[in-house]
C-alpha cells in the first residue's frame, strides 16, 4: 500500500489531497453549470434570430471562446479564493 494513506478502519486520503479534491469538485460543478447555462442562452438566441451571421457568432463564441475564457477566469478566481487552503 501507498505510505501516504492511513488506515483508521477506512482508507483515508491525506489532508492536502482531500483539499485539492474538494476544490476541484467545486470548480467542476461551477464551471459546467455556468457553461451549460450560457450555452443554453446562446442556443435560444440562435433559435430566435436564425441567420448565418448569428450562427457563426453563436457557434464560434460558444464552442471556442467561452469555454477557454470561462476556464481561465474561474481558475484565476479559484487560485485567489483558495490560496490559503491550497498552501
Amino acid at each position: 500500500m501507498n505510505a501516504n494513506f492511513q488506515f483508521n478502519g477506512l482508507w483515508t486520503m491525506p489532508d492536502k489531497k482531500r483539499v485539492y479534491k474538494n476544490i476541484n469538485i467545486r470548480f467542476f460543478i461551477l464551471y459546467f453549470s455556468i457553461l451549460l447555462t450560457l450555452q443554453a442562452i446562446g442556443i435560444l438566441f440562435f433559435i430566435k434570430y436564425p441567420t448565418i451571421t448569428s450562427a457563426l457568432i453563436v457557434g464560434v463564441s460558444l464552442g471556442l471562446f467561452l469555454p477557454i475564457a470561462l476556464g481561465y477566469l474561474l481558475i484565476s478566481i479559484f487560485k485567489i479564493r483558495y490560496k490559503q487552503e491550497m498552501g
